[in-house]
């Protein structure tokens, strides 16, 4: 569809009063019929035309090149098809031309995206952006530029994305290298993407910061024009900054920061509003869709103003879908917020619609498109709890291929409402225990997160020292020259040259043992000192028996029943804030956390150092936690087990790799708990052996314990 009439559609459905009954029907079935039934006819089109005599194609302004260069910019293509037009196009390389054939090359990548050939939209991808850094041209620049960024959309969408991590990793050390700055800040572009789907908000704003230290604020980029087409726009120049300035704010919006994001935004907006006469800019109406959404977290006015923003400049951008779709989404949560539900179901439908029927990629360019989530908010507004159930669980299959934690929390917590309200209990209480398995899960994984990008924080912390001493060495050779010169000219400068040279040298050690101990405190953050050491040194950590150690284990009493009476966030809040005091009070006993798993928490004492009071270590802990449950917790009360003796420690997993003990010393443990009751220490007997000289102990006699019969039991006093 010609530009000036996909505007037309779009300006008559989004501003007309006729959006909520024909025109958005029209329109869109017109957008979605062109765009997703024509799409094997757009491949057999391309295929007749890539067929034609070399020379139809050799012309530049030929009508044929033009037809097949429109109809490669919007299609999707299968593996099976992508080859079979490549092999066309590169039979006629030699007369299209590098800037011709090489934009050909990126749509057809481009076209394995839309159609979700990840695997293999990387593999190719990686060749195409090998062989463009061969070439020099504008447009091959432009095209090796657009190559590398479209690659996030495939890493991030597939289960490759810790390799795709460690590919932008190395692409940003080799451009900062030989000074490529657009290739190194769309590479740490990159690495904020995919460190903000995994979850680790913090990286991802060090690497969007650290893009935008490569962005020129004065260069402006005007989008070239190919064949009578404008070519896709970069986030590079101030049109870069602009779009950093905006990403930030989005991040620290959805992370319970909007007062911080809302500045952001605002930065980028006038930014944006300074430049748009002068240059395209394709992110206008993402900013004003967050600023908006950013308005509503935070129930500021002039909620209509940014909303018609967001539309005029939708219909002022280049023709994107995930736009369109956008934007009727986020009419669905402006509608939702003003209680007219019956609207915001409206718009949310249409946007699913839109979605469904163009298959989009629900971790695309503009952001996470989770649409059933704000539709079903709405429908249970309504009271229409099954249908809210099932567009949740619908989408809750697609976050989850895609690994989207953070929104699949969101839809557990609105599941779980629409099955309370519903009637359903039963339903309401699985998803509520799966709410605080993954919860637990986050929690503890802003650590284990960084346990398993170890490798790569070392890595980074390695190329960033090499890059450092490269530069060392070349300020060296400079001031040796500078030496020389000065010598003969005045003897002077050499005191002052010298000194300039010790303070960057300083300057240099300090960045690069900031580095280093950046990289061994996320380390000593999840493992004990010295099997941290042993995994520096050894790059691996062999199992051990200890003989003598001591495991506690807690668990919080009627957990399950409790928890059905707190709203998700409630429980959450208060399972970290116990946690959190749990692991101040065993720190400060010397004792290790092992884990939690859901409600329990487990620490040990007498590994991996030895410790002759390791029984009275976890036992005062032990004692200072059922204090704390029992003067600070009006919700919940603490159940503990202890018991002593042997156990096997060490390192497990490749990837997602912890410090774990296993044996029946911590069986045990676990069953001295589960036979504990409200507010008291259950101890064993082997314990007890140890300990008694330093506490007071009731014995409870000998008491049935599952697969180990009858044994002796004592409360710690």
């Amino acid at each position: 569809m010609h530009l000036s009439l996909r505007r037309q559609f779009f300006r008559f459905s989004i501003c007309s009063k006729s959006f909520i009954s024909r025109g958005f029907a029209f329109s869109f079935l017109f957008l979605a019929a062109h765009s997703l039934v024509a799409q094997q006819d757009k491949v057999d089109s391309l295929k007749i035309l890539f067929s034609k005599t070399p020379n139809d194609l050799a012309q530049g302004d030929s009508t044929s090149l033009k037809t097949a260069f429109r109809i490669s910019l919007s299609f999707a293509a299968s593996s099976s098809e992508y080859f079979e037009l490549k092999e066309l196009v590169e039979s006629q390389n030699s007369r299209l031309g590098k800037d011709i054939y090489f934009s050909f090359r990126y749509n057809l990548l481009y076209a394995l995206v839309r159609k979700k050939e990840f695997p293999m939209a990387i593999a190719e991808g990686k060749f195409l952006i090998q062989e463009l850094e061969k070439e020099n041209s504008s447009y091959c620049n432009l095209a090796k530029l657009s190559s590398l960024a479209l690659l996030r959309i495939p890493y991030r969408n597939s289960d490759q994305i810790y390799e795709g991590i460690d590919f932008f990793l190395k692409k940003a050390h080799y451009y900062e290298g030989i000074n490529d700055s657009d290739m190194a800040t769309i590479s740490y572009y990159s690495l904020r993407a995919l460190f903000l789907t995994i979850g680790l908000s913090e990286k991802a704003l060090y690497y969007s910061d650290k893009s935008a230290q490569y962005l020129n604020g004065q260069k402006v980029i005007v989008p070239p024009v190919l064949l009578g087409f404008t070519l896709e726009r970069l986030s590079i120049g101030i049109i870069g900054l602009i779009n950093r300035r905006a990403l930030s704010g989005v991040i620290f919006s959805e992370n319970n920061q909007p007062e911080v994001g809302i500045n952001l935004l605002h930065q980028a907006i006038e930014l944006s509003e300074a430049y748009k006469d002068s240059i395209y800019m394709h992110d206008r109406p993402f900013i004003f869709m967050e600023m908006l959404h950013c308005r509503i977290k935070l129930g500021l006015d002039s909620l209509d103003y940014y909303l018609q923003k967001s539309i005029e400049a939708t219909i002022e951008t280049i023709y994107d879908p995930e736009y369109y779709e956008r934007i009727l989404h986020y009419k669905s949560l402006y509608f939702h917020h003003l209680g007219q539900y019956d609207s915001a179901v409206y718009y949310g439908e249409k946007a699913v619609t839109m979605f469904d029927s163009l298959n989009m990629n629900i971790n695309s360019f503009t952001g996470v498109l989770n649409h059933r989530h704000v539709l079903a908010k709405s429908l249970i507004a309504q009271g229409k709890y099954d249908r809210a159930i099932e567009e949740l669980t619908i989408e809750n299959e697609i976050l989850e291929r895609n690994r989207l934690r953070k929104y699949i929390l969101m839809n557990y917590g609105l599941l779980a409402e629409a099955y309370k309200a519903s009637g359903k209990l039963n339903e309401a209480y699985l998803i509520l225990d799966k709410y605080i398995q993954i919860s637990s899960e986050i929690i503890e994984d802003e650590t284990k997160n960084r346990t398993i990008s170890f490798e790569i924080e070392q890595q980074i912390a390695r190329s960033e020292k090499a890059l450092l001493n490269q530069k060392m060495e070349a300020r060296k050779k400079q001031n040796g020259l500078y030496i020389s010169y000065l010598i003969i000219l005045m003897l002077g400068g050499f005191a002052t040259l010298f000194y300039r040279n010790y303070v960057l040298k300083k300057k240099d050690a300090r960045i690069i043992s900031a580095e280093r101990d950046r990289s061994e405190a996320l380390l000593l953050n999840i493992l004990p000192t010295d099997i941290a050491q042993e995994l520096k040194e050894k790059g691996y950590s062999e199992a051990r028996l200890y003989n003598h150690v001591t495991v506690l284990f807690t668990d919080f009493v009627n957990f399950t029943g409790i928890s059905e009476k707190l709203n998700p966030k409630e429980l959450v809040d208060e399972i970290h804030r116990n946690f959190t005091e749990f692991d101040r009070i065993i720190e400060k006993h010397g004792l290790e956390k092992i884990k939690t798993i859901g409600d329990a928490y487990m620490a040990v004492c007498g590994l991996p150092l030895e410790m002759e009071d390791h029984a009275l270590r976890v036992l005062s802990a032990a004692k200072e936690i059922c204090d704390f449950m029992k003067n600070e917790s009006d919700i919940f009360q603490i159940r503990i087990g202890v018991h002593s003796g042997p156990v096997v420690a060490g390192i497990v997993g490749v990837k997602k790799f912890q410090f774990d003990i296993w044996g029946d010393t911590v069986n045990m443990a676990a069953r001295m708990e589960q036979n504990s009751t409200a507010g008291k220490v259950n101890v064993s007997g082997a314990t007890y052996e140890i300990a008694k000289g330093g506490f007071e102990f009731i014995h409870r006699g000998k008491i049935d314990t599952k697969g180990k019969g009858q044994m002796d039991m004592y409360f710690l006093v």
